[in-house]
């Protein structure tokens, strides 16, 4: 009933999704693929790529088992509904053996901002 609502005045209305090139990488090579976009009347303000990997938190005081550390930010020009990106792989990368993570979020003037998360690894 809320989803409803909030599609009906406007919210939830733009969807994201990040398409990697494929789901394993060379430590070598560069991430690449595209940000496709489902667009409705709003505009974006900006789009935002972060690679994150999901590091085991060895703190027995926290409730969290992992914690995300930032590799890579992108930030990308909207100039379409497939935006094209690239990044080389980091070289700080902790282990080959963590969760890698693409989020992607459109900052939408007005409405939620969409988003979309793709797991990734690095071989």
């Amino acid at each position: 009933m809320f989803k409803h609502l909030l599609s009906s005045i406007g919210f939830n209305g733009m969807t994201v999704d990040t398409l990697v090139a494929r789901s394993q990488f060379d430590r070598h090579e560069h991430v690449t693929g595209i940000v496709r976009i489902e667009r409705d009347d709003h505009h974006i303000d900006h789009i935002e790529l972060t690679l994150i990997e999901r590091v085991p938190n060895h703190d027995e005081t926290s409730e969290f088992a992992t914690y995300d550390r930032v590799l890579e930010k992108l930030s990308l020009t909207d100039n379409g509904d497939d935006i094209p990106f690239s990044f080389p792989v980091p070289a700080r990368i902790q282990s080959l053996e963590h969760e890698f993570v693409i989020m992607t979020q459109l900052f939408i003037d007005g409405s939620v901002d969409a988003s979309d998360e793709d797991y990734i690894q690095f071989i």
